[in-house]
Order: C-alpha cells, then structure tokens, then sequence
C-alpha cells in the first residue's frame, strides 16, 4: 500500500530546473579572464560605515599613550583578543570583556606572539618571541581566562620570530628577521600540552646547520612575509626582491616547487577557491596595486592586475605622486589597506562583487571606503567574526540577508578598535526608498537589474522593521516573477542541493531560512500581489518541505537510511520533481510502519495530524488523508482504544474512496476484518461500489466481508449484512446482497435478516414457488404462524406447476404449526387446512399407485395428479372409483359425508377378499375401522357384517364380535346387524 493518485509536477520540475540554473549562476565560483583592469569599474560609494571604537582598558590605556613607552601590539585572531607588549611585558586584553587582561612577564624584551590551535581540543598554544628565546605554552580559557597549563622554550640564536602560521597537520612555520624560514616542532603529551619544541632553520644550507652559530649565513634574499594554502599544503614565501616561491609542505616534506620573479611587491594574501576559481592568491604592490595569481607545483602566472584606487589629490599632480602600501589586509572579496600618498595616509576598504549589469553581463564591481588617516598608525586589521559559509561565488553579495549586519572589519590604533560595517548593496538600496530618492533608486535598478533590485527590496520588505515607501517600489514593478524567484532562489541557496537522504541538515539554518519563506509569502498576500500560481507553490512547497524534514528528523531520522536505495535525492528534488514525490511517499510509509501509537498520544494518527497541518500542498489532501487512514488502521493493532481508532482510519478513507485503488481497497479491507470491524470494511467497499466502476471487483470485496464475518459467528454475519443493507436505499443493491446470502453456505441467516426490504425481494427477484417457501420460513421464525401456513396453503392451491409431493410436503409443514396456533380467530383456517392436509395426502397416495401401475392408463391417468391438488369428489368419482382404489375412496367418502352404497359394498368386498387368513383380515379391519367409524358410508357395520358372515364359515359370529367391538362399534349395534343374518 503506497499512495493514491500522483500529483503532476511537470510545472514545478521545469521552474525547479529554472531555480537550479539560478542558484548556479549566482553561486558559481567566478573567474578572471584578463590581464587588463579597463573591464572592471570602480564604485566610489562608501562600501562601509564606522560604527563604533572600543577604547582601551586603564591598565592597556596608560602604556599606549605614554610616549616614553615603546610597544607593539596586533590582533589574536582565534581567541579575538589583541595583544600589547610593551618591553618584557604581554598584556592579552579580550576587547568582549573590557577588564578581562590577561598578564605575563618575561626576562627580556618580548617582540612578537602569537596564538594558534593544533589540535582538536580547547587547547591553544602561545607563542612569545624574544631575541634570544621563543617560548610555547600551552593554554587554556577557564570562565573565558586564560590560563597557562604547560611550558616549554627553544632558543633562536638571537633570531626574533613572526609570521608564524600553522597546518592543519601540526606542522608550524615562522619567519625569522634575519630573513630565513624556520619550522617548530612541538611534543604533546597524551594531555595534548606542550612538553618540548624544536627550531629548525628550512631555508639556511645544509651545510651550515652543522656550523656554530658565527659561521650562519644571512640570507643574500630575506622572506619578506609567508602565507600558507593549508588545505594544498603550500607554503607561499615572499622575498625582499619581489620573487615568490611555492613550496611543498605535504607531511614533512619542504620542497621547493616553482618561483616567479616579480616587481615591487609588498605582500601576498590567499585566495579561496571558492571565491574565484582560477586564482590562488593576490599579492600587493608597494604602490598599491593587486596582482591575482594561479600557482599549481609547477607553474604560477599572473592573470589579472587591478589598479589601485585614486585618492584624492591636486588634479595637476595627482598621477605624478605615487603612492605606497604600509599595511594590507584581505579576507574574502574585502581588502583593506593603509596607502601613504603626499605625506598623508589614507584608510580604505574595497568590497567586491560580481553582478549581472544589463547589456554588460557579470561584471566584478568595487564600493569604496576611503577615510584620511594621518593622526594614528593602524597595527593590525582583522573581520570581526568572519562568517563560516559565505555562499560560494563572490557576486552573492548583494543577495546576502539584510536582516543582519554587513561583515565587520575592525582596525588597530592607539585609540582602540574601531568597527567598520559593510555597506552592502542592499543597505544602499534601502536608504535610496527610504530618502525617496527616486532618482538614485532608478540609477541603482539601472546598475544591477530590476529583477535583481526587486530581490533585494523583497528582502527589505520581509523585515521586521519596515523601510518607509517599500510596498510601493514593490507594487509597480514590472518584474514581479523574476524578483520573487531570485529572492526565493538567494534564500533557498544553502538547502536546495542539499542531500536531504546522507547529509546532516542544520535545522536552525532550516527554520531560518523557512521562516523567511514564510514572511516572503505573507507579504505578497498583504499586498495582493499576482505571481505565477507554479512560483506560488513552489514557495508553499519548499516551506513545507522544510517542515517535512526537520519533523522526520526530531522524530523518525532512522527511515532515512531506508531510502538511500532510491539514491541521492536533494531537497529541491525533493519537492519539485516526480522522484521527490516518490521518496516523499516512501518516507511517510516509513514512518507509519514505525509509528508507535500508544494510549497517552490524544490522536491516532500523529504522523497525519501533521502532515495535514504542515504538510498539504506538498503531499496533496487527499494523499495525506489516505496516509491518516493507514496510521489509524496501524494504530488499532495497537492500542487499546481500537474502536475509536478504527473509526478514525474509516472517517479518513471514506472521503477519498474514488481515489483508492481496487487493490488497496481490499488490503484496506481485509485489516479492518482482521481487527474485526466487519462493518467498517463493508462500508468502505460499499461506498466504492457505488461508484458504479469495478462493481464486480468490488463485489467480491464485500462478500468476503460478509464471509469473514458469518465464520466469526451468524450472528455477527446477520448484523454485517443488516449494516449493509442500512448504507443502501437502492432495491437493486438489497436484492444482490440477499442474493448473495441466499446462495450461501449461511443461507438460513437470510430469513433472520430484519430489514422491510427482505420480503420485497422475496417476492420480486424469486420464483412463485420459492417466493412462498422463503416467506413461510421468514413468518414461522418471527412466530406468525397463520402467515406462515397461509403462504404454504396459497403454495399448495394457487401455484401450477408444483409437484405433489413438494405440495404434501408445505402442507405437512403447515398442518404441524396447528399445534403453535392460539386465537380463535384461527379457527377456520385450521379446519381448513387439516382437510386440505387429508385430501392432498389422499390424492398423493392414489398417485404413486397409479404411477407405479404397470397399467399405461393409469401412468397416464397419474399424471393430472401430479402437479396440482384436486378437489376430494374429483379424486373420488375419476380416480378412486374409476381404478378401484378403494381404501382412499373410503377415505374419499369419510371426508365428503359421502354415501355411495355400491362403491362401499365394493369397496369392502375387495378389502375381505382378498385378505389370506383371519389374522390380516382382522387386522386391516381393526386398522379401517379405527380409521371410519362411526362414518356410516366409509365403514357400514351391516354390509360388514353380511360380508364376514359369508367370508367366514366358521366361528364368524366370535370373529365378528371380537373384530368390531375392538373398531369400537357399540355391542347392540353389534348385535343388530348379526340378527339381520
């Protein structure tokens, strides 16, 4: 048992295709294609907005703005936390929690530290670089402190240590300031803390590790910085002559791979491949510029090199300043960067996208943050909790949510940290509506396309606060399907191609993202917006389906495994397309076959309750009340309350009977009987067949609900078929079902049946014979007997073409309900039947002796005897008479107070004559008179006596006393007839 009817999708599969290829589109990694900048614009249009600046605490306060102190300081970034050292002092200050300073004192000046994680624990490892020393200590935050737990220390020949990066294999890399590489090793304990370290030089001559130290070498080219592709196991090294060199550092290999020679170069950043597909890192110029290189083992090659932005100056001399880059930052489509131009520092920060202009195609756009900076130095640059899954290509954005804050970058000064927020192109357009700037609006829907513009208002309009004059932006545009889509097409993003079967779901990211399908959807309906009714469903559906999930997984996660034959299945499949809809089906026949409903669940059905209430255009109603029928009838075999169970699969099933197939009828059916609801079955398949389709099929349906019920018990079957016989007014209907019973092997429950209907079939659909029988049987049990004897009596006189002997059979069946007869009124019928019971028993005693005469004439005289009754004077003067049966015309002459004297002198001449001895004759006298007397024709004691006296020659007047008072014939009427001898 699966499902009812299939609902179509075609619609739904080709806007799904549609929603897929814009998913794509926005999501896919993009690429440079050129070496030249003239392609790309620049969009001064401050990018970011300065939110706030977190002073620092007294204790960091009084060393940073005493001129007299010399300090560094920088950010942490896996503990966000900045660090200050000033002389042998560390301050590590966690800028969340103002008075949270941790302290540490060394013995020599401190010059550089870092934090970093190497393993999976909440273990971190703090690194403190001196001139002589470099100290690791493990540490841990106890109620977000930190605490040292372990140390351990290597000496560095006077070498000072910085850029320390680190693989995800342990491996720890460093830059020393004499300009070599040098990698550490540390030894954990089972207690993953740090026991001891090892310093080893990577870029000095293998012959000079074995020299002492007076003999090393300085680098002829230093490492300006280094930076680590972690995942490729690369380690980038930046010299002071512009080269860079890619080197392996897969397990403990440190393999030089390929070196490019460059120019000017200052810094170089990473490049994730989900940001562009073809770059692996940027490195900056002194100037400013941005060089994007694709390295592999062998080859690395400059693809594009973007400019760096103008900064304001005299037009006249503007191009004849250069500028200079003194500190670069770069995290994920934003770059920021201190620029010295003419003696002043500028501050900027770009953010990047790649959109679709119209008549452009996508193009890589650039806002623009720029803020003279000429009063305090920037230390550091870092994002502020940078997100963990950025949708993967860099142009989505400007489909990021608004409804929380732009990324945040935060720079380092001797004020404290100032926070930057993104200003995101959606943040820009909702200053535009809500200025009314109507102008700026139409420049910016000119820029990134109605379609795309639309998406972002939609997005606007779904907040909780609401920007003034939204609604009617929305409400004229002209592309009303195209935003909606690529809005619903952002939102679904991270969960469209989602393997809903083997991967693990985010169910806070799920609610999130249906909640804002949800308000997407409330929103056009306030509005009264038209949208296509197939992008209409597939919003409903996919919010649906997100509750179709996260329910199997709080509840029935295990089915899951169940369908990972059916292969992979994404969520957009999964309510979009046919095969979806069949792996929706198998799911919730899942758990209905694992649905366990016990006596405190208030509902039978738990799984259809909510699928009902979450679920209806996703799976359709009527399939979901097909799915409650079945966890009803499941829930029956289970729970004690099995009657109000049954009665809920029934109520579920019954309005979709015309959707059931035959087949799950009669599985459906034989449940309800196995549970013993008769009757639930029979009314199931009842209304089926009056559909009018498969009426045989379904038939056979029924009768095996009547069988099954009449083998429990008849009178459990008599109730089963009256319950049918209720649901049905049709005559026709009745006369089947009576029809049916009649044929049965519980055919005698048919008279016990108390329905109006019955008789009426007894006398329409059955022969007149029949008609009478069964009524006879239907009055005699309700114990109307006089009905009962009049429908045989009617049987045995009214009918033709009845044999006599089933006639002498009704009326023996009448005559023995005499006894049950207790009115007077009843009188005359019994009179009347006992002589009509007499007469027919004479007229079938003279039949068989005609029928088996060998006598032609009378076989052929027996035959006007054989299909009706004749009167007792017709039986006399053309049968008995004629052929000489003289015992039944006696009989003939008895009830007719008949007095034919020859036929009785005949009749009795015969009888004694024939008669062997005097024992038979006076036995049949004895047994005749018994049967006569005192009738004067049927038994004439004086012809009797006259006819024994010449019969018997001896001793006949004993033999005639004896024989006659035995009949019971009066001693003087006895004697009379002796005296006429």
């Amino acid at each position: 048992m699966n499902t009812i009817n299939d609902i179509d999708n075609e619609v739904l599969h080709n806007l799904e295709l549609s929603v897929v290829e814009t998913i794509h589109q926005y999501q896919s990694v993009p690429e440079f294609k050129d070496t030249t900048t003239d392609h790309y614009s620049l969009v001064k249009n401050n990018a970011f907005k300065k939110k706030s600046i977190i002073s620092f605490p007294d204790l960091l306060n009084q060393h940073v703005n005493n001129a007299e102190h010399r300090y560094k300081m920088g950010f942490i970034s896996v503990l966000d936390r900045v660090w200050l050292a000033v002389g042998n002092k560390l301050f590590i200050w966690n800028y969340r929690d103002s008075n949270n300073i941790f302290k540490y004192e060394c013995f020599e000046k401190i010059e550089q530290i870092d934090i970093i994680q190497l393993t999976n624990t909440n273990n971190y490892e703090l690194i403190i670089s001196t001139a002589s020393k470099l100290f690791v200590h493990s540490i841990i935050e106890d109620n977000n402190r930190l605490k040292i737990v372990s140390k351990t220390a290597v000496s560095t020949d006077n070498t000072v240590m910085s850029n320390i990066v680190s693989t995800d294999t342990k491996r720890v890399f460093m830059q020393g300031n004499e300009g070599h590489v040098y990698e550490l090793s540390i030894l954990f304990t089972s207690e993953h803390l740090a026991t001891s370290c090892k310093l080893t030089n990577c870029t000095n001559s293998t012959l000079a590790y074995y020299l002492p130290y007076f003999f090393k070498f300085t680098p002829e080219v230093k490492v300006k910085s280094m930076l680590l592709d972690n995942p490729q196991k690369i380690l980038y090294i930046l010299y002071d002559d512009s080269s860079i060199q890619s080197i392996n550092v897969q397990g403990t290999q440190f393999v030089l791979n390929y070196q490019y020679k460059g120019t000017h170069l200052d810094s170089i950043h990473l490049i994730p491949p989900t940001e562009l597909s073809n770059i692996n890192f940027m490195a900056v110029t002194s100037s400013g510029n941005r060089r994007f290189f694709n390295s592999t083992r062998q080859s690395m090659t400059l693809i594009h090199t973007r400019i760096a932005p103008p900064l304001p100056g005299h037009l006249l001399f503007n191009n004849l300043t250069e500028e200079s880059v003194d500190l670069s930052f770069y995290s994920y489509n934003i770059y920021a960067a201190v620029l010295s131009k003419s003696n002043k520092k500028y501050f900027i920060m770009l953010s990047t996208d790649h959109i679709d202009i119209p008549k452009e195609g996508w193009t890589v756009t650039e806002d623009m943050y720029l803020e003279e900076n000429t009063q305090h130095k920037v230390w550091d640059l870092k994002e502020d909790n940078p997100p963990n899954n950025l949708l993967h290509g860099s142009h989505s954005v400007s489909l990021q949510s608004p409804d929380r804050c732009g990324r945040q970058i935060l720079s380092l000064t001797k004020k404290g940290i100032t926070h930057y927020i993104e200003q995101r192109p959606v943040d820009r357009l909702s200053e535009l509506i809500s200025s009314h700037d109507h102008i700026g609006t139409l420049q910016f829907q000119e820029y990134h396309g109605a379609a795309h513009t639309l998406a972002m208002a939609l997005s606007l309009a779904c907040l909780p606060t609401k920007v003034d004059g939204i609604n009617e932006y929305i409400m004229e545009s002209n592309v009303m399907n195209d935003g909606v889509k690529l809005y619903f097409s952002a939102l679904v993003a991270p969960l469209w191609e989602h393997n809903i079967v083997s991967e693990q779901i985010n169910e806070e990211e799920m609610n999130k993202i249906q909640q804002k399908m949800e308000h997407l959807q409330q929103y056009l309906q306030r509005i009264h917006v038209d949208i296509k009714d197939e992008i209409n469903r597939m919003l409903t559906r996919s919010i649906e389906g997100i509750s179709f999930l996260l329910f199997v997984h709080s509840s029935y996660k295990s089915v899951l495994k169940d369908v990972q034959s059916e292969g992979s299945i994404n969520f957009g499949h999964l309510v979009m397309s046919e095969k979806g809809e069949q792996v929706l089906k198998l799911i919730v026949n899942k758990m209905i076959e694992r649905s366990e409903c016990s006596d405190k669940h208030t509902s039978h059905c738990v799984i259809g309750d909510f699928l009902y209430n979450h679920c209806l255009s996703l799976l359709g109603k009527e399939n979901i009340l097909f799915y409650k029928g079945n966890e009803c009838l499941r829930s029956a075999k289970t729970t004690s309350t099995k009657k109000e169970a049954l009665h809920s699969a029934l109520n579920n099933y019954i309005p979709i009977i015309a959707l059931i197939r035959l087949d799950q009828v009669q599985t459906i059916c034989n449940d309800f009987c196995s549970l013993q609801d008769y009757q639930g079955a029979v009314s199931l398949a009842y209304k089926k067949y009056q559909l009018g389709k498969e009426a045989q099929d379904i038939l056979s349906v029924l009768y095996r609900c009547f069988s099954l019920s009449f083998q429990q018990s008849e009178s459990v079957g008599i109730q089963v078929v009256s319950a049918a016989l209720d649901l049905c007014s049709e005559k026709n209907h009745h006369s089947i079902f009576y029809a049916w019973l009649d044929q049965s092997e519980w055919h005698d429950a048919l008279f016990k049946i108390e329905n109006p209907s019955l008789i009426h079939y007894m006398k329409t659909e059955l022969s007149s014979q029949d008609t009478l029988k069964y009524l006879h049987i239907y009055f005699k049990i309700r114990k109307d007997y006089l009905t009962a004897i009049d429908c045989y009596l009617k049987l045995c006189t009214e009918l033709k073409d009845v044999d006599i002997k089933s006639r002498v059979d009704c009326l023996d069946e009448a005559y023995a309900l005499i006894p049950l007869l207790h009115s007077a009124d009843a009188d005359q019928e019994i009179e009347k039947l006992r002589a009509l019971h007499k007469e027919a028993h004479i007229q079938y005693t003279i039949y068989q002796s005609l029928v088996t005469s060998d006598n032609e004439d009378q076989k052929k005289a027996a035959s006007a005897l054989s299909t009706e009754l004749k009167s007792a004077s017709d039986l006399f003067q053309h049968f008995a008479n004629i052929y000489a049966l003289y015992k039944e015309g006696l009989q003939l002459m008895d009830i007719m107070h008949l007095f034919d004297w020859n036929f009785s002198k005949r009749a009795w001449t015969h009888i004694i004559d024939k008669s062997v001895d005097e024992k038979t004759l006076q036995s049949e006298l004895t047994e005749l008179g018994q049967a006569f007397y005192p009738s004067i024709s049927s038994f004439p004691v004086y012809i009797i006596v006259q006819l024994l006296h010449k019969h018997i020659s001896s001793h006949s007047h004993e033999f005639i006393k004896e024989t006659l008072t035995t009949v019971g014939v009066p001693k003087e009427v006895i004697d009379d007839a002796l005296n006429e001898l």
